[in-house]
């Protein structure tokens, strides 16, 4: 334990709840290797390389979107995943399957463009995995993630091409020539012998937003169906635990998702230790948790953990996020059991 591993950590953030999304597979600790079954990233790993329909359930901030970024960066062979965030979209991408496939289309293109931006020897780096150093300061993280992001897409010409269907050809206007133009970019990602994968690893979120009662069925039925039958991609949904609820989702999802993968809860304290460790290691990589909480500390966090009636991994470490800047403040060595409990309440878990 040490003053000094405490500053350091507190000017890093480490324990920020919200993470850039290209940071996730970097800290994710796989549920696998925390529970020791081959239920969460191997499986879902699986699925998509065998182009199934896949749901990742579970509350929110208990790990779905960091299952999915770890799992499919870098993707498993010959998988091209292509991130769709709809949930804070317009509804009528959610609930109207022409909008959903022009929006589709806008991403496919803005990604194409965004690859083609990238200078050769960063392309070239890229390729040679030159930039997976985790400690990289944030921008250059930043960068390195985001293009990693799209390594299938700056393979060979695949931008190239992409952009050339978008561009080719007339304005579609009906549904069925944007469905159309939809497919035909993603026919040119599989002319490289690639298999697209749509990942909407945020639709979980429509609970507590808009008017679940409309998006959820339209969604999940229209949308998804459409995209389905008229498309040639795999699939890679959210689902929140309240969607099994209903009959309308489960009606809807039966046949069309293939594999429900629901993502495990953290099962022991050593479990707590190791993600915690994950982001301490951001600021000293010789570090563990047990170097950065002092006795009883971690023993509480998982209490407070397994006391939630929802089990998420975000609100944990918001709570060593605010037992931190208690430690901070006091200019402690390390961060004690009061400075959880004391955390606790300025996470309103308590």
């Amino acid at each position: 334990m040490s003053r000094q591993l405490v500053q350091k950590m507190w000017e890093q953030h480490v324990f920020d709840s919200v993470l850039l999304e290209e940071d996730m597979s970097e800290y994710h600790v796989p549920f696998d290797r925390i529970t020791g079954k081959t239920q969460t990233e191997a499986r879902l790993r699986d699925a998509v390389a065998k182009f199934e329909r896949v749901s990742l359930t579970g509350v929110p901030g208990c790990g779905k979107t960091s299952v999915a970024r770890y799992s499919l960066e870098p993707a498993p062979a010959r998988i091209a995943p292509i991130w769709v965030p709809v949930a804070y979209k317009d509804e009528g991408v959610t609930t109207s399957p022409k909008a959903f496939a022009q929006y589709l289309v806008d991403v496919i293109s803005a990604d194409a463009a965004a690859a083609q931006r990238i200078p050769k020897k960063d392309r070239e780096a890229i390729l040679a995995h030159a930039t997976s150093d985790i400690n990289l300061p944030t921008v250059a993280r930043r960068n390195a993630g985001g293009l990693k992001l799209m390594r299938w897409l700056i393979e060979a010409d695949v931008a190239r091409d992409v952009t050339r269907t978008i561009e080719g050809g007339k304005l579609p206007r009906s549904e069925q020539e944007i469905f159309g133009l939809a497919d035909g970019v993603l026919g040119a990602i599989r002319a490289y012998n690639l298999n697209p994968v749509l990942v909407m690893d945020d639709t979980d979120r429509f609970v507590g937003r808009g008017n679940p009662d409309r998006v959820i069925p339209a969604f999940f039925g229209e949308v998804l169906r459409a995209v389905v039958e008229r498309l040639h991609a795999g699939i890679v949904v959210a689902a929140h635990p309240l969607y099994l609820e209903r009959k309308d989702y489960r009606r809807l999802s039966s046949g069309l998702i293939e594999q429900h993968i629901r993502i495990p809860k953290i099962p022991h304290l050593d479990g707590l230790a190791a993600i915690l460790t994950a982001r301490v290691r951001f600021a000293s990589t010789r570090r563990t948790a047990n170097d950065a909480f002092a006795e009883g500390a971690l023993e509480e966090l998982f209490d407070i953990y397994s006391g939630l009636n929802e089990k998420s991994i975000r609100a944990v470490l918001a709570t060593a996020h605010a037992a931190l800047a208690r430690a901070q403040e006091a200019l402690a060595p390390a961060i004690s059991a009061d400075h959880v409990k004391a955390g606790a309440d300025d996470a309103l878990l308590t």
